[in-house]
C-alpha cells in the first residue's frame, strides 16, 4: 500500500518537476516573440512617432537587446 503512495508521489513530483522545467526553457523565447509583435505596436501607440523593426533579438538571460534596421518618421511631418 505505501508503495503505491510512494510511487503516485514521485510521479507528480516528477511530472511538477519537468512542467517547470519545460516552462523555464519557453519562457525566453515566448518573450521574444511577444516582443517582437507588440513593442513596435506599442512605440506607435504611445509615441508620435512610427517604429519599423526589421531584426529584433532579445536574450533574457544577459539582459541584451538587439535591434537592426530600425526606421523612425514622425506621425506629423510638419
Amino acid at each position: 500500500m505505501e508503495t503505491k503512495k510512494t510511487s503516485k508521489r514521485k510521479k507528480i513530483i516528477v511530472t511538477s518537476i519537468s512542467v517547470l522545467l519545460l516552462l523555464l526553457v519557453a519562457f525566453p523565447f515566448l518573450l521574444n516573440i511577444y516582443l517582437k509583435s507588440k513593442l513596435p505596436d506599442l512605440v506607435n501607440e504611445k509615441t508620435p512617432y512610427h517604429v519599423d523593426m526589421a531584426q529584433f533579438n532579445f536574450d533574457l538571460i544577459s539582459g541584451n537587446l538587439l535591434i537592426n534596421d530600425v526606421k523612425i518618421k514622425t506621425k506629423n511631418p510638419k
